[in-house]
């Protein structure tokens, strides 16, 4: 009997022992609020791009809701012999469009290279060439901030 109490007393002690430590060792994660005068909101828009089978170097730029509804083409007009590429990103306000295009150098069906990135508002107006075509590789778009 005595050694029944003494286990009950000894598990008690453990027991009491390991909740004293996850309470010390409790983690809370608080966020820091945005800086004064910034927001987040969420834009309720996509954009995304609508590549042709038959054409593997056709890309059109597309922004939607995120419910699928309200899905249009951004009409934009390039320079001659330049074609959006696979790459394309909205800004964080929704009012400006980043892509990367191709530019066919010899006027070849296939011999496309790199055209430099580009910046449009979101309707396709005021196409504006941001950087120059690499000419010993591509320029890769990575993101709009």
């Amino acid at each position: 009997m005595k050694k029944l109490l003494l286990g009950t007393v000894v598990l008690l002690a453990f027991n009491a022992a390991v909740i004293l430590t996850q309470m010390s060792c409790k983690k809370e994660a608080k966020a820091e609020p945005a800086p004064t005068g910034t927001t987040i909101a969420q834009l309720d828009q996509i954009l995304y791009l609508k590549h042709f089978t038959a054409d593997r170097y056709l890309a059109e730029i597309w922004i939607s809701k995120l419910d699928g509804t309200n899905n249009h083409k951004v009409n934009l007009t390039l320079p001659a012999n330049m074609r959006v590429s696979d790459e394309a990103k909205l800004s964080p306000d929704g009012k400006t469009i980043v892509f990367s295009t191709l530019l066919n150098t010899t006027g070849g069906a296939n011999t496309w290279g790199d055209g430099g990135i580009y910046t449009c508002n979101a309707d396709g107006s005021n196409v504006k060439k941001i950087t120059e075509a690499s000419t010993d590789g591509y320029l890769s778009l990575q993101g709009v901030y």
